[in-house]
């Protein structure tokens, strides 16, 4: 009986290891794109006077900032180890 108990924990123990990376990937994944949903909905304002909102060149500062907003948050991620797969798959 007090086989089977501990059989069941640590079973319990490795879904609980299982979900808390899933979390963590999807809290990263997340915060990645924040920012950008941020930069769209301020563009997406009807506002006359948002700076690059009237120039030819708004567009393409907008989406390289968005670019490069997720391109340093997923480098930084990487790196902490939040994105990289369990060893366990």
């Amino acid at each position: 009986e007090q086989n089977a108990e501990t059989a069941v924990q640590m079973h319990f123990s490795a879904q609980s290891n299982r979900t808390n990376d899933i979390m963590r990937t999807l809290t990263a994944l997340t915060a990645i794109f924040l920012p950008l949903n941020l930069i769209a909905g301020i563009f997406g304002m009807n506002f006359q006077f948002i700076p690059l909102l009237h120039q030819q060149t708004g567009f393409w500062w907008a989406l390289g900032s968005m670019a490069l907003t997720a391109a340093v948050l997923g480098v930084l991620f990487w790196r902490k180890r939040y994105l990289v797969r369990s060893s366990g798959r």
